[in-house]
């Protein structure tokens, strides 16, 4: 049995860089499918993570 656990949490500040590196992972999938919900790459990171959800 594993004790591996996945922890579900809000984005902070310091996920910037693994959040950009996996919203690029998933952008060459098809079908096509929204990894990071209404993330724009001109955004602000810091905008981003402050949205009400």
């Amino acid at each position: 049995m594993s004790t591996d656990r996945l922890e579900l949490r809000p984005l902070r500040l310091e996920d910037e860089q693994s959040f950009r590196r996996a919203v690029n992972e998933f952008k060459p999938d098809t079908p096509d499918w929204t990894f990071a919900f209404h993330f724009d790459d001109g955004v602000d990171f810091s905008e981003y993570v402050q949205r009400p959800r």
